[in-house]
C-alpha cells in the first residue's frame, strides 16, 4: 500500500494482478539513495527491484547462499543500502552483501559467532550498516561484520541476545538502538552502552517492539503489540501513551506529535482522545489478507470474507460458499478457463458452475483422503 502519513489516506495499492509484483507476500522495502527505485523482499522470490517503467525484475540468491537454507524456504527480511549504495539483505540465513552483481554471505559459518537470522537493520551516521540477528553486529565499508552489542563479560552480567526476532534502529543524535524479543533493550549513547528491561519495568512484554518511531522532539516513539500502545522513551525516562488498538491484527503503525496512525488488516486507525476513527483500506470491505486475492478471466479482483464469501472487488458482487444448506470456509481458489470457480476447504474441493457448488473429494473423485495444502 502507498499510504500518506500526513493524512491516513492510501492512494494506492500494489498487487500480483494489477502492478505485476512478483509477490504479495512483501516483508522489507527498501529504496535506493541513488536512483530512488524502490526494492522489495519477499517470502518466496527473494528480492525484486521496481524499473523506471514500472516493471519488476527479481534478483535472485546464488544458489551457494541457497544451500545454507537446506530443506528450508530462503526468507528476506529486510534490506538497506550502505553509503556506496551496496545493498544488504538481512535473510534467514544471515547478512548478505550485493555489490557489482556478486553477493557475498556473512554468517556463523564464516566465522561470525551467532549471526544466523538477521531479522532488522538500520544505518548510523556514519554510514555503518547495524544488523540485528541473535547479537547486533556492524560492518561497515569492505570490513567484515563485527560484534558490537554487549557481551556477558563487562556488563554486570546484562547480556542482549534474541532468540527468534530483534529490531535495530538509529536516532538522529547518534544513538544505536538493539531490541530483543525477551524485553530487553540497549542503547548506545556517548560512547557506552546503556541497559534497559522495559518487559519488566513497563510491562509491555516479552518481545520486541513492533514498530519504532523517532519523534520530532527526539524521543522514541515504541509500539508493542501486546498492551496494542505506544511506549515513548524520553530524556531517559519510559511513558505508555496512545489509545488501546483494539484486537485485528496489526500491520503497520505510525505516530507523530500529533497523531497515532494504526493500520490493521483491513483498515487504517486514527485514535483520537474521545472514539477511534477508521478508514478501510481503498474502501475495500474484507478482512484477507492480499496473498488471499485472485483474478477472474476479466481481470477483476476477488477476495474471501470472514463470512464464507467469495467477493469481487471491482463491481462488489458476492457468491455465497455454501453447500447442502451449510456454508464452508476457503482455504483457497482460482478460476478455471472456461470461467468454473474451484476452491479448496479441508480435505474436499468444490467446483461453482452455473450459480451451483458441487463437491469433490476421495468418495467421488481421484482426491486423496488427506488435507488439501497445495496453493493454486
Amino acid at each position: 500500500f502507498v499510504f500518506l502519513p500526513a493524512t491516513g489516506q492510501v492512494v494506492e495499492h500494489l498487487t500480483k494482478a494489477n502492478a505485476g509484483l512478483p509477490s504479495n507476500s512483501v516483508e522489507a522495502l527498501a529504496i535506493d539513495p541513488q536512483t530512488l527505485q524502490p526494492f522489495i523482499g519477499t517470502y518466496d522470490v527473494a528480492l525484486a527491484l521496481r524499473s523506471p517503467n514500472g516493471q519488476w525484475q527479481p534478483i535472485e540468491y546464488p544458489q551457494s547462499i541457497r544451500n545454507q537454507a537446506g530443506s528450508n524456504m530462503l526468507l528476506t527480511y529486510c534490506i538497506e543500502f550502505d553509503n556506496e549504495g551496496r545493498l544488504w539483505a538481512g535473510t534467514s540465513v544471515g547478512l548478505a552483501r550485493f555489490a557489482d552483481g556478486e553477493w557475498t554471505l556473512f554468517n556463523q559459518s564464516t566465522g561470525h559467532s551467532m549471526l544466523n537470522g538477521v531479522w532488522s537493520m538500520a544505518k548510523t551516521a556514519d554510514g555503518a550498516i547495524l544488523a540485528a540477528s541473535h547479537v547486533m553486529y556492524r560492518v561497515q565499508g569492505d570490513e567484515a561484520p563485527q560484534a558490537y552489542s554487549p557481551s556477558a563479560s563487562g556488563n554486570n552480567g546484562f547480556f542482549l541476545f534474541a532468540y527468534s526476532d530483534a529490531k535495530a534502529f538509529t536516532t538522529s543524535n547518534g544513538d544505536h538502538w538493539f531490541f530483543t524479543d525477551i524485553g530487553r533493550a540497549g542503547r548506545f549513547h556517548n560512547g557506552a552502552w546503556e541497559l534497559f528491561e522495559p518487559a519488566q519495568t513497563e510491562g509491555v512484554g516479552h518481545q520486541k517492539p513492533l514498530f519504532v518511531n523517532e519523534l520530532p522532539d527526539g524521543s522514541l516513539s515504541l509500539y508493542y503489540s501486546d498492551n496494542r500502545r505506544f511506549l515513548r522513551f524520553h530524556n531517559g525516562q519510559w511513558t505508555i501513551e496512545g489509545t488501546d488498538t483494539g484486537t485485528n491484527p496489526i500491520v503497520g503503525a505510525y505516530r507523530n506529535d500529533e497523531i497515532d496512525i494504526i493500520l490493521n488488516s483491513n483498515e487504517v486507525l486514527l485514535p483520537g482522545d474521545q472514539d477511534t476513527a477508521a478508514a478501510s483500506l481503498l474502501n475495500y470491505f474484507f478482512e484477507s489478507l492480499p496473498e488471499r486475492f485472485q483474478t477472474d478471466n476479466e481481470k477483476q479482483l476477488w477476495t474471501v470474507t470472514e463470512d464464507h464469501k467469495l467477493l469481487n472487488l471491482d463491481s462488489g458482487a458476492k457468491i455465497p460458499c455454501v453447500y447442502n444448506g451449510q456454508s464452508f470456509p476457503v482455504g483457497n481458489f482460482a478460476f478455471a478457463p472456461d470461467c468454473d470457480i474451484w476452491a479448496t476447504s479441508g480435505n474436499y474441493l468444490y467446483r461453482y458452475r452455473q450459480g451451483q457448488w458441487t463437491l469433490y473429494n476421495s468418495t467421488n473423485s481421484l482426491l486423496p483422503a488427506t488435507i488439501l495444502l497445495s496453493r493454486f
